[in-house]
């Protein structure tokens, strides 16, 4: 009941805050997304596939930092086939 918030990947960086992938029902369909951002990781990586260079995604979404793309990779890494049904789900959409 009411929101449930399930952070699946997070770490410690150099500057004491906590870089995470956090998927919340309710919140973009319960996709993974970087911190409490809503960016989705699925979305992230799809942007590196179209071409765009993390500078680019990073020039674009002053939000985001290189750790967050950085965790999003790991995390499509580890969860290749989740992402790549985001990504289609996304294009049939």
């Amino acid at each position: 009941m009411g929101w449930e918030t399930e952070e699946i990947a997070s770490r410690k960086v150099e500057d004491e805050a906590f870089l995470a992938v956090r998927k919340t029902r309710g919140i973009l369909g319960g996709e993974a997304c970087i911190r409490d951002t809503r960016h989705t990781v699925s979305g992230l990586v799809q942007w590196r596939r179209l071409g765009l260079t993390d500078p680019q995604i990073l020039a674009r979404h002053p939000d985001l930092s290189q750790s967050d793309l950085d965790m999003a990779s790991a995390y499509d890494d580890q969860n290749r086939e989740e992402i790549d049904r985001a990504i289609r789900d996304d294009e049939e959409a």
